[in-house]
């Protein structure tokens, strides 16, 4: 989505080429607060204020599919020092023996730190850190993701944020917490107050 036009029960969704992808009588924003605010910039949003209140830590992920996984480890490693909070092997949880994949999340504090460091820069570290606590180099095909909003740090304290006039809603996990069912009950109250008020 690259803007947002339109107005109450006639929202146009733009993409990057400025093509209209969807219309809809109300408008939904159920991303990253953030995110949903460079949308909502020039709308008028009465919930605008409420929304920067939410903070975020960000999080690299390292994933590491093994070329030839001969060698089994542990579950989960949780390393005492390093750039990694854990690291857990995909291969152990249930119906997913077929493939050995690792992957891995940063501390908050080395995340925080390394936020905009090169992408090259941040696989080879990583990499490294991961081989390093395994014992040994682990080869394959290497990824790394930065995620600028993983995790929730302070919520808005609300369960979405809704502007009734202009038909605009905003919801998501910075609601009201760091957590998956947070989002989720984000998005229940989201749906319920849109049936509450009507299309």
């Amino acid at each position: 989505v690259g803007r947002i036009t339109g107005g109450p029960g006639n929202w146009l969704v733009h993409d990057d080429h400025d093509e209209p992808v969807g219309e809809g009588a109300w408008l939904v924003l159920a991303i990253p607060s953030p995110q949903a605010m460079e949308l909502l910039e020039d709308l008028s949003f009465k919930q605008f204020d409420a929304m920067s209140t939410a903070t975020f830590i960000p999080n690299w992920t390292l994933m590491v599919v093994e070329k030839d996984p001969t060698n089994s480890g542990p579950g989960l490693i949780r390393p005492e020092i390093g750039p990694l909070a854990w690291i857990a092997d995909q291969s152990s949880k249930p119906n997913r023996s077929f493939i050995r994949c690792w992957v891995a999340q940063t501390t908050p504090q080395w995340s925080i730190e390394n936020i905009e460091r090169a992408h090259e820069d941040v696989v080879t570290v990583l990499h490294k850190a991961m081989s390093n606590e395994l014992g040994r180099k682990i080869e394959g095909t290497v990824t790394a993701h930065r995620w600028r909003y993983a995790f929730v740090d302070k919520p808005v304290g609300e369960a979405c944020l809704v502007d009734d006039q202009r038909r605009l809603l905003a919801c998501g996990d910075w609601c009201l917490g760091a957590s998956a069912q947070h989002a989720m009950v984000s998005g229940h109250q989201a749906a319920e107050e849109i049936m509450r008020l009507g299309m």
